[in-house]
Parts: structure tokens; C-alpha cells; sequence
């Protein structure tokens, strides 16, 4: 007798079949197979390790979540440590180059402050005109101008309040020219914000030089001048930026500034003082303004730099 058959490895080949089965030699019966014979067939068999570790995929989802982990603790790892003498850091700026705790960088925080002067200027602009006018006891609103609450022979009571919150106003609306620059995205849109800028000291400049100083004139001119160049100018700005409706609707802003003084000039010059078509002009300016400072906090979020 010859030595005893060996018991088949996984990764051997699959035996023949018999002789006569019309199932094909690869195939054979289960039932003429015992149990020594039986075995998992080559194809299915585990391929040998090699001496080399297999390396797995991590999950996706798993590996986004530690690698939002990491940059967690990478940005942890960067903020100012409070020591016992140091108890609250005055530093609100988060972390270096990266988002706030939250999510805010530090560059979109200071382009919603920047934009939130444009609003604070307005307020303070017509406050004190409107408190300048209820003091006055010459005021007319329609025979006056508003230049007359500020005069050097006006009262205390309502020069200070028109005079100074003007030149408030003017230094304050420098923030805005500075967010409108930094929200541009292309080249006329940065124009229009040193437009707006130079507006803004003729503002101050009237409340500076009050009549009848010879500079009140040039200063005032310049300001509502510059009313309908700054719309024109950041308008056609956003236009070629991508956003006509919003570019259109400052345009239009200017326009109807300019329709204003023609249609003084036309029908009532000769009738009523300065005081109608400067408010109105005072109006749109102001409503421009406050349109433009949402737009520009709602869209910080998108800036990084």
C-alpha cells in the first residue's frame, strides 16, 4: 500500500471529476465527496500574506471627522493661554489666520464694524439736524436752508448740535469708505469708496466751515455733488462685478439725486429755500448708505482676507 493521500490546502487546485460526469471535469458531485476532499476552491481561497501587513482604507466619514479633529486642535493649540495675572485675554481677534469660536475670521469681524459706521453716521447726521431745527426759532422749512442752523449768527443751541454733528458724521462715515473699498471686487467699485471718502470730509467740511465762511459754498457744492458721483461711480462698479440689480439701483439712486435739483431749479427756485432739495438729497444719500452697509455685513462672512 502506498502512503496515506494528503488532506488538500487551501489554494490547491480543484480535482478533477470523475471519469463519466457529464457535469464537466471541474465539477464535482458533493456526494462523492467526503469530508478529507472537501475545501474551499482556488478562486476563493485567501491569498497568502507575503510578510507584507495588508493596509485598510479608513472610512470616509471617519477620516473626515478626525481631520476635523485635528484642525480643531490645531487651531486650539494656538490660542492665547490665560495665565493668573492675564485672567481674560483682550485679544478678540481668534486665532491666527483662522475662523473665531464663532466661525467668524477676523477679517469679515472687521469689515461688519467698518460697515456699521455707514449706519451710525447717517444717525448722528440727522439727529442733529433734527435737533438743530426744532431748537432754531428762525427755522423755516421752507424758506431756509440748512446751512442757516449752523451760521456764526445762529444760536449756541443749534449751531452746536448741526455744526458738530456733521463734522461727527463726516470722520465717522470714513469707516464706511474704508468697507466699501475693502468689499470691492473689482477696480471702479474701490473708486467709488474714495469717492465716498472725499464726500464725506466735504460733509465734515460744512459743519467746519460754517457760513458765512468762503468755503462754505465749494464744501457744500462738493458734498451733494459728490452725492450722485458716489452712487454713479460704486454702481457701474457692482455692474461690471456681477451684480446688476444692486449696481442699477445705485444709479438710479444718483439719478434721482440730480432729477431732484433740476426740478428745484425748474419749478420752485425762485420760490422756496435750499432746505427742500438738500433733505431729499440728505434722504437718499442716507437711504443709499444704510442699503449698502447690510449688503456688505451680510455678504463678510464670504471675505478671508
Amino acid at each position: 500500500m502506498g502512503p496515506p493521500p494528503r488532506r488538500p490546502r487551501r489554494g490547491d487546485r480543484a480535482p478533477l471529476g470523475l471519469p463519466g460526469d457529464p457535469r464537466g471535469p471541474w465539477r464535482r458531485s458533493r456526494d462523492r465527496m467526503d469530508d478529507a476532499e472537501r475545501h474551499v476552491p482556488a478562486s476563493r481561497a485567501r491569498r497568502p500574506n507575503r510578510g507584507r501587513r495588508r493596509r485598510e482604507r479608513p472610512h470616509p466619514r471617519r477620516s473626515e471627522r478626525h481631520r476635523g479633529r485635528r484642525w480643531r486642535r490645531h487651531y486650539r493649540d494656538q490660542r492665547p493661554r490665560m495665565t493668573d495675572d492675564h485672567h481674560h485675554s483682550t485679544d478678540d481677534s481668534g486665532p491666527i489666520g483662522g475662523p473665531t469660536d464663532d466661525g467668524e475670521s477676523p477679517a469679515s469681524r472687521r469689515l461688519r464694524r467698518l460697515a456699521g459706521a455707514g449706519p451710525v453716521a447717517v444717525g448722528i447726521a440727522f439727529l442733529g439736524i433734527v435737533v438743530a431745527a426744532v431748537l432754531s426759532p428762525t427755522f423755516s422749512p421752507l424758506d431756509s436752508a440748512l446751512s442757516d442752523l449752523g451760521a456764526a449768527d445762529a444760536p449756541t443751541r443749534t449751531a452746536v448740535p448741526f455744526n458738530g454733528g456733521l463734522v461727527l458724521a463726516g470722520g465717522i462715515g470714513l469707516g464706511f469708505a474704508v468697507a466699501l473699498f475693502r468689499a470691492a471686487t473689482h477696480p471702479v467699485e474701490r473708486a467709488g469708496g474714495v469717492v465716498f471718502a472725499v464726500t464725506t470730509l466735504a460733509l465734515a467740511g460744512v459743519g467746519v466751515f460754517a457760513l458765512p465762511h468762503p468755503l462754505h459754498t465749494p464744501v457744500a457744492v462738493a458734498f451733494y455733488v459728490g452725492v450722485s458721483v458716489t452712487t454713479w461711480v460704486h454702481g457701474t462698479g457692482e455692474v461690471l462685478a456681477g451684480a446688476p440689480r444692486c449696481g442699477l439701483v445705485s444709479i438710479w439712486v444718483g439719478i434721482g439725486h440730480l432729477f431732484v435739483w433740476l426740478g428745484w431749479a425748474a419749478l420752485l427756485g425762485g420760490l422756496t429755500g435750499l432746505a427742500p432739495p438738500e433733505s431729499a438729497g440728505a434722504v437718499l444719500f442716507g437711504a443709499w448708505t444704510v442699503a449698502t452697509a447690510r449688503r456688505i455685513r451680510a455678504g463678510a462672512g464670504r471675505v478671508t482676507n
